[in-house]
């Protein structure tokens, strides 16, 4: 499904059903366009690489989707590949790859499946023409704010279950909770190959390295570092917390297995009496 946006130099917004004449608007450096593709097949993302002028190796990106969070400059567009936070049940965490190219009145997203967060953003950006002044950039950020800020009820709840796991392992240690344990622990690795890369993304955003990000802008995307910052230190910090979990588990345990120990007798006692031997007469 591909979404539309285009902000005229007049300030009216138009929202096309497809690619049709959208050669014409690029042309014009006036217009602002933003072409968000979600779920497209090869031939469509083709389509809008060609449209766009991508390099060969964005195409290659966009199609291929999996790549860690990055950022890379071509000559005419920046490229980043975040990933947003969907869901997550069990050990499995579900993320959702998101293909930026951003140029200075081009803003380009692809993704597989659908993204709340996104569509706020560009329904908000479709009624209020006064976001769009401020360039595809601010777009980016608003987007990255939307979804960065999805971590946190994830987090939070992370670290509320390692603090009812640590208080119920000293209680009633069970194998079912160990478990649990190393499924948090395993979420966790996740998160931080996630957060980690996606961190530098938006540190090398917030330095204005890129002459797409204007000064204005740079100054928002340092708040998302800041918040990826402190993303990845809880991220840590439930690691220590976890592992303490899992030692508090095994001393339980161990405590539990002593306690055992110290009620069985300490000796076997006798089948039978001990009988001496007659001795033979002379």
């Amino acid at each position: 499904m591909l979404r539309i946006l285009v902000r005229h130099a007049d300030g009216r917004i138009e929202i096309p059903t497809d690619l049709n004449g959208l050669d014409r608007v690029l042309a014009d450096p006036s217009c602002l366009v933003w072409v968000d593709a979600e779920g497209e097949p090869r031939e469509s993302l083709e389509a809008l690489a060609a449209l766009f002028q991508l390099h060969p190796i964005t195409l290659d990106d966009l199609i291929n989707r999996n790549q860690r969070p990055k950022i890379e400059e071509f000559d005419e567009y920046v490229f980043l590949v975040v990933h947003a936070l969907r869901s997550l049940h069990g050990d499995e965490l579900d993320t959702e790859e998101i293909d930026v190219a951003l140029t200075k009145s081009v803003l380009l997203t692809t993704h597989e499946r659908p993204l709340e967060h996104l569509y706020r953003v560009f329904d908000r950006s479709a009624k209020d023409s006064r976001i769009l002044q401020h360039g595809p950039d601010f777009l980016v950020y608003l987007v990255s704010d939307a979804l960065v800020d999805a971590y946190f009820p994830v987090l939070e709840d992370l670290e509320d279950e390692i603090d009812a796991l640590e208080d119920a392992v000293v209680q009633a240690p069970a194998r079912a909770r160990m478990r649990r344990i190393f499924e948090v622990k395993r979420v966790l690795v996740q998160l931080r190959k996630v957060v980690s890369p996606q961190r530098e993304v938006y540190n090398a955003l917030s330095r204005r390295d890129y002459p797409y990000i204007e000064a204005r802008t740079a100054v928002y995307f340092r708040d998302i570092h800041d918040h990826l910052v402190r993303a990845f230190e809880m991220i840590d910090s439930y690691r220590d917390l976890a592992a303490n979990t899992l030692d508090a588990y095994l001393t339980a345990t161990s405590n539990r297995l002593g306690q055992v120990m110290k009620q069985l007798p300490s000796s076997p006692p006798s089948s039978c009496r001990s009988r001496s031997s007659p001795v033979s007469s002379a």
